[in-house]
């Protein structure tokens, strides 16, 4: 048998490699349910979903969604799933992308190893990522709740989902904020304003939501030495163009 090469893999308990493996396949179909509830609001076949909104991204559906409902407003309950569906996602994909597509980081010692998404800098050690399972957990349970909300074509009314910890989802009290707390990471609440693009684009900077979902674009100090840069090669080469040009004439 062919051996490892990752001397991280030993810091990993084997319980541990099962949960990582536990989350990531709740993700997955956290994702696929979030794919079936466009699917219904767009009153879709399974075989045309399977062409026009399984391809999307998880970003694109939830996003689709928002753009359908707002033509076709939801009822009074499904929209207050939807509402809590929506912080739900965005703290699933902040634990997905930075244990999943991250690399671990093992300094060696006795240091924790850490997950590192280098795309958008973020870290997080074990410990937080494994102290966020009922975080994980309830928002299986609120994707499970809006997809029953939109019910399908034997019962079109839907049903309503008794969520864990708050009853009837009427009587939900911040539990994602609670749930996002008691994991310490820094996950966007679900009453979150995010930043206007237009405004982002005009100030050019960067622009954190709270909870540290950074959007936008890098800071003038960030990109401005390197277009420098970049302006004085062209200037240089250009003049040594002109320069072979006029010798060779």
């Amino acid at each position: 048998m062919i051996t490892t090469p990752y001397g991280f893999e030993g810091k990993l308990s084997g319980e541990e490699f099962r949960k990582i493996g536990q989350f990531a396949l709740r993700w997955s179909h956290m994702d696929h349910t979030i794919g079936n509830c466009l699917r219904r609001l767009l009153e879709m076949s399974p075989a045309q979903a399977t062409v026009l909104i399984f391809p999307l991204s998880l970003d694109l559906r939830m996003a689709r969604i928002g753009a359908v409902i707002k033509t076709n407003p939801l009822t009074e309950y499904r929209q207050a799933v939807f509402d809590e569906l929506k912080p739900a996602i965005k703290a699933m994909q902040f634990l997905r992308t930075s244990a999943v597509h991250g690399i671990v980081i093992d300094l060696g010692g006795d240091e924790e190893p850490y997950f590192h998404l280098r795309s958008k800098e973020r870290k997080i050690t074990k410990d937080q990522l494994f102290g966020c399972e009922q975080l994980i957990n309830y928002a299986a349970h609120v994707t499970i709740a809006f997809r029953l909300s939109l019910g399908d074509d034997h019962d079109p009314e839907g049903r309503t989902y008794a969520l864990p910890g708050a009853g009837r989802f009427r009587a939900y009290a911040g539990t994602i904020m609670r749930l996002s707390a008691s994991c310490s990471l820094p996950i966007v609440g679900p009453r979150s304003k995010p930043p206007d693009p237009l405004t982002m684009r005009q100030s050019n900077r960067r622009v954190s939501q709270p909870g540290g979902f950074a959007l936008g674009f890098p800071p003038m100090t960030d990109w401005l030495p390197v277009a420098f840069e970049v302006v004085v090669a062209l200037a240089l080469m250009t003049a040594i163009t002109a320069w072979v040009v006029l010798r060779n004439r």
